[in-house]
């Protein structure tokens, strides 16, 4: 299933260039790309894999903003290159997870805006190819679009990842025993065991007999003469 953004994407620009395979109609392109959507949402379903995936940069976009208030940085502009992967999961952290496989040219912005005395962050997301229109985001946690810096700050910062060497040595905990599960196991390999013991014993005790049946020898006319 996670596979299967390989084949819709390649009908996908076979279809745009007239190249389609007959057997890839229009009922085949719709469930590869519902298929594919499903993978795309099940991907960062996870807390974990939101965190590690999405965290990273949404950190920098805050750390940047942040910055940029305290006059730290000049910068106006910060441009990423990603994949649709990389969009799909900042998305995810974002809380924005639906199914659905980011398109070509697909952008997110997040936007810093100043009114009197506060910052506010906006999120828009063009989730198109053949438009420039893109649509903003309430994100949780937020009374409006323009979420004030300082609350979208507070919400996300706690899920930012630690650094790589903590993230890594993480240990999971070890799940503690059942014991009415490994009694149903045992009950179950003891059946499991008594039952080929059965059939390999009266196996052999058949293929035993058999053998005793070839070897026995016959009786000849003679013999029968003679009991006669």
């Amino acid at each position: 299933m996670y596979n299967a953004w390989d084949i819709a994407d390649t009908i996908y620009i076979e279809q745009i260039y007239n190249k389609t395979p007959s057997w890839a109609n229009e009922s085949v392109q719709k469930t590869l790309s519902d298929i594919n959507d499903a993978s795309f949402h099940f991907l960062y379903l996870n807390n974990d894999s939101k965190r590690i995936r999405g965290g990273p940069l949404i950190q920098d976009i805050c750390m940047n903003m942040n910055n940029s208030t305290r006059e730290q940085t000049y910068r106006k502009v910060k441009m990423y290159s990603a994949h649709d992967t990389t969009i799909s999961a900042t998305l995810a952290f974002l809380g924005i997870n639906y199914p659905h496989q980011p398109k070509y040219a697909s952008a997110l912005f997040l936007d810093l805006y100043k009114q009197n005395s506060t910052y506010y962050v906006k999120v828009e997301y063009l989730n198109v190819t053949d438009s420039n229109k893109a649509y903003p985001y309430l994100l949780n946690g937020c009374s409006a679009f323009e979420c004030p810096l300082e609350t979208f700050t507070a919400i996300y910062q706690p899920r930012f990842p630690a650094s790589v060497e903590v993230e890594c040595t993480k240990k999971v905990p070890p799940t503690p025993p059942n014991n009415a599960n490994n009694k149903k196991l045992t009950v179950i390999l003891c059946t499991i065991v008594f039952v080929l013991g059965i059939l390999i014993v009266g196996t052999f005790g058949y293929f035993y007999c058999r053998k005793r049946e070839r070897d026995a020898p016959l009786l000849s006319n003679g013999s029968f003469s003679q009991i006669a």
